[in-house]
């Protein structure tokens, strides 16, 4: 029999296959299939798994695709709102198949894109139209042909053995890297593109096993200067491996006779540097899969807070937003009729969702443009009565409102049509000041606490106190136009001027502030240039 297998046996590299067919006893037949890494261990996308920077990153991948619901979108009054009528919501949603749930399937089709080079599912057509059920395929059991018209058949082996072929309208097709090969732009699979980072995983933890499974102790030959027959040199090893060997056998006492003596013939985990290793060549495997290290647990001894956090929405930018576009894209092409009126989107809103307080500051910025009844919608909640009307920054009350309030107060016409003045007189005039008011004190509480800020900050160096002065008031600008609702140009005039007082006068100039200000602020709010 050919040395080749013997050598394949033993954990010898393999050697490359002449050119030709090899023969019956080559050693090639007796390799398992894969392709052997240049650390000579053989990967394969069931083998790669058995990595444990592999498992984790796939694992964290297709569980948080199981949490984004796969929902039907239809266009309406040009924008997506959800379909939950459509016949694809069930499949894609709820429940693909009679089998499996939608996180099921969709953990399988993620785990199956990322490892094979592509995700396969047959469409089976029924009583809801052209999609009743997507059943799902073992992708190492499909094959796919280019034919000569450019059209793609997959050739579908049954558990059987039997083996059947699948139109491209009949098959769901996600694939996991369209990458150049001379099999054409199918999909290449991402384990055998990084066969040799994951086969040095492989190779390091299946060398840590078997040290720690050995006690923790190196590789040893038995010396002895008598002769002794293979019977002899048989029993002696058996019965030393059966006393020594193993980590329940560590720390015994060991006896030795017929002047034996023992010999190291490998290294230490220590000289090998293999810790270091398999951590650099985790953090490897990680970037393969575009996952933060601190997402599988890496790094998370350096790492601080603000860069954790930083990873999560990196995780979601990198890992799954690619992803979730081939599925959603596939879905388009491979499911849905009517492309311009539908499509199908992974809600991955939820995934990017800021803190609670970070969303509470994000919706006061935003009240101007979003209605309570759509923050609230944001957050899961339902309609309340009012909810559907702007709120002008002003005092926070709906926008038809104020504008009726101060149009009375200028004497103009009304919403209503009629004469807003008849019935506004002083009292209107009262009613928009008092809208006006909090506002302006506002305005004048930020100014006076940021003016005090810089006095403490910069009260030994008049130069440093002057700049900042004059840009805090040129940032101030935006802040009193947002909450008072002034024209362009007055509230630039007002802030030029308050510097101007404030760096004449000092500080004292900013403490009576409240006392000089407040009344001429409100009628600048209230005067009717500003309606």
């Amino acid at each position: 029999m050919n040395l080749d297998i013997i050598g394949s046996l033993m954990g010898a590299p393999r050697a490359e296959a002449a050119a030709g067919t090899p023969g019956p006893t080559d050693g090639y037949w007796y390799t398992p299939y894969g392709a052997v890494s240049l650390a000579n261990s053989v990967v394969t996308p069931e083998t790669a798994v058995q990595a444990s920077t592999v498992l984790a990153c796939i694992k964290v991948i297709s569980e948080t695709f199981v949490i984004m619901p796969f929902q039907v979108m239809k266009r309406s009054e040009g924008r997506w709102v959800e379909d939950r009528t459509h016949p694809l919501w069930d499949v894609l949603h709820d429940q693909p198949n009679d089998r499996m749930t939608a996180a099921e399937f969709w953990q399988f089709a993620t785990i199956s894109a990322l490892l094979w080079p592509a995700f396969y599912a047959e469409i089976i057509p029924g009583s809801r139209g052209f999609v009743q059920q997507l059943e799902p395929l073992l992708p190492g059991n499909v094959r796919p042909e280019v034919l000569r018209n450019k059209r793609v058949v997959y050739h579908v082996q049954e558990r059987n053995g039997m083996s059947r072929v699948l139109s491209e309208d009949m098959v769901f097709r996600v694939p996991s890297m369209v990458f150049p090969t001379q099999k054409g732009v199918l999909g290449a699979s991402v384990t055998q593109l990084a066969r040799d980072v994951i086969g040095l995983a492989l190779s390091i933890e299946g060398y840590a096993s078997k040290f720690f499974a050995n006690g923790a102790k190196p590789s040893m030959v038995l010396l002895s200067e008598q002769k002794m027959d293979k019977v002899a040199r048989q029993e002696m090893q058996d019965g030393f491996n059966a006393t020594y060997g193993g980590w329940r056998q560590a720390h015994k006492v060991g006896m030795l006779s017929h002047g034996m003596k023992v010999q190291k013939v490998s290294s230490d985990p220590e000289k090998t540097q293999m810790i270091e290793s398999a951590e650099a060549t985790a953090f490897r495997i990680a970037s393969v899969f575009r996952v933060p290290p601190a997402k599988i647990g890496l790094g998370l001894k350096s790492a601080a807070k603000a860069n954790v956090e930083q990873q999560e929405w990196t995780f979601v930018q990198n890992a799954i937003l690619p992803l979730a576009v081939k599925f959603e894209q596939a879905a388009r092409r491979d499911l849905i009729t009517k492309p311009e009126s539908f499509q199908a989107k992974f809600a991955v809103e939820g995934l990017l969702r800021a803190s609670a307080k970070e969303r509470a500051e994000f919706y006061k910025l935003m009240q101007a443009h979003l209605t309570t009844d759509e923050i609230r919608a944001k957050e899961n909640m339902g309609p309340i009565p009012g909810g559907s009307e702007l709120m002008r920054p002003l005092n926070q009350v709906p926008a038809s409102l104020l504008e009726r309030v101060l149009l009375r107060d200028k004497g103009g016409t009304n919403t209503q049509g009629g004469a807003a003045g008849q019935d506004g007189g002083e009292g209107g005039s009262s009613r928009a000041q008092a809208l006006a008011e909090p506002a302006a004190r506002r305005c004048l509480a930020k100014e006076a606490k940021c003016l005090v800020q810089l006095a403490e900050r910069h009260a030994d160096d008049p130069e440093r106190w002057v700049a900042k002065v004059t840009d805090f008031y040129a940032k101030h600008v935006e802040y009193m136009e947002t909450h008072l609702a002034l024209a362009n140009g007055t509230a630039a005039r007002y802030c030029a001027a308050r510097c101007a007082d404030v760096l004449a006068g000092g500080m004292k100039a900013a403490e009576r502030a409240e006392a000089t200000e407040l009344q001429p602020l409100i009628m600048l709010a209230t005067e009717p240039a500003h309606v």
